[in-house]
């Protein structure tokens, strides 16, 4: 039965592309091999294992696989991102500086800038703002506990509730959670200020309340002066997020992929937010500046989901110092099993919890695409870059991890040695021949 320390080892299903299972449900897959040998084994039987070389030979398939994904989240991000700023780019290439006062800006929406008594009440803007607020507290409660875990233990945690992967870049972290904690402070005072209406710039109104200096004006006329600071706290923030990802002791190229995204299109819609009020379009910079805080609210909202799973799962300090020496934590995983998220692994939340983040985003999204209708591209744009985050679900996607995966299967020698790597992927057992 042994080939070149390779067990021939065919699964039920037939060798085919077609008809491999989901990235999904890759666990239940290693979880049916393992029992499956352990039922038909014996101490007769070699160890089943992959040689040196055909190891190497995955890892070069990968890297050529990693680099084809990357080229298209590239091309499809930037894509989504011309098309979220299409109409602020129109509108600079026909109607530029200097030219007809009619042509170069929209009507502006004055209930917006400052609303009465009645609009204020409207039943759609308050709904869209508690909607809002709503992915701000996911935001808060996703980040939280690691400020407070830092504080108790000293580190940076990609898992805090049970300790996993400890940041070695700390000081540069540090940093990055000080600008983001600045970002949501500035968004609390964004929200707070744009349901009240911000007086019109150079308005009589405007410099009789402020010349009675009335507390609340005041705090509405720093709305304008704090949403650029923001847009660049959120910039700084968004670069510092991907660049402490190179030193993250468990983020593999499936893991970093979402976060990047994240960090683009959230910056993306700040500036074309920004853009829009400029050129006198509210409605275009409400949606916007929404989709900002929907953007924000996801990595929140997989930490929160993540503590709650992970309180059902209980500590794995011990567990995680073993796949350490076992390389399943990434600076020892291979090239072959980076499209598996170390999320997705035995000592990760699932994939439901990631898969729920995204969901409730969706949702949100929705909602706010129902109570505050607008600009129809800027509603694609960002619906279909949350697609995007969902790396495993299109299986037929150029741009999904799914074609990585299938990429390895093709290139496996036969079932049993895809099990091996896929083993390797999910649980950290080397499977080369030593």
């Amino acid at each position: 039965m042994a080939d070149g320390g390779r067990l021939q080892y065919p699964l039920p299903s037939q060798r085919h592309i077609d008809s491999l299972p989901r990235v999904g449900q890759v666990a239940s897959l290693v979880e049916a091999f393992e029992s499956r040998w352990h039922a038909t084994s014996n101490s007769s039987m070699p160890r089943p294992c992959i040689t040196s070389e055909d190891a190497a030979s995955l890892n070069a398939v990968a890297v050529q696989l990693h680099a084809s994904m990357t080229w298209w989240i590239t091309f499809i991000s930037l894509l989504l991102s011309a098309l979220i700023s299409s109409r602020c780019l129109l509108r600079l290439c026909v109607c530029p500086a200097g030219g007809a006062e009619g042509d170069a800006h929209p009507t502006p929406i004055h209930v917006d800038l400052h609303p009465s008594p009645r609009t204020q009440r409207s039943s759609s803007r308050t709904a869209g703002f508690i909607v809002l607020w709503f992915c701000l507290a996911c935001t808060v409660a996703g980040f939280s506990p690691a400020f407070v875990i830092r504080t108790v233990s000293h580190q940076w945690f990609f898992d805090g509730m049970r300790q996993i992967g400890p940041n070695p870049a700390d000081q540069l972290s540090s940093v990055h959670a000080i600008i983001g904690a600045l970002w949501t402070l500035a968004l609390v005072h964004q929200l707070l200020t744009g349901y009240w209406g911000i007086p019109p710039r150079m308005s009589s109104l405007s410099e009789e309340k402020s010349r009675l200096s009335d507390p609340g004006v005041a705090m509405q006329q720093r709305h304008r002066p704090v949403g650029y600071i923001a847009a660049g706290t959120v910039a700084v923030c968004a670069v510092t997020g991907v660049y402490i990802l190179t030193f993250s002791t468990v983020s593999r190229f499936a893991d970093k992929i979402p976060v990047i995204l994240d960090g683009f299109y959230l910056t993306v819609n700040v500036l074309v937010g920004i853009a829009h009020v400029r050129q006198k379009d509210i409605m275009g910079h409400k949606q916007c500046m929404g989709f900002a805080v929907v953007w924000t609210a996801w990595p929140g909202l997989l930490r929160a989901l993540g503590y709650i799973r992970g309180r059902g799962l209980g500590s794995v300090s011990t567990v995680a110092d073993q796949a350490l020496g076992a390389g399943l934590l990434n600076p020892r995983a291979p090239q072959y099993c980076q499209w598996y998220s170390f999320t997705s692994t035995h000592l990760g939340i699932g994939e439901f919890m990631p898969m729920c983040a995204s969901g409730v985003c969706w949702v949100m999204s929705a909602l706010m695409a129902v109570l505050w209708p607008g600009h129809l591209e800027i509603l694609v744009g960002n619906f279909l870059g949350l697609l995007t985050l969902v790396q495993g679900a299109g299986q037929f996607w150029p741009w999904s991890i799914a074609q990585i995966y299938k990429g390895i299967y093709a290139t496996s020698r036969d079932d049993t040695q895809f099990m091996l790597l896929i083993r390797q992927c999910h649980t950290g057992v080397d499977p080369v021949c030593h």
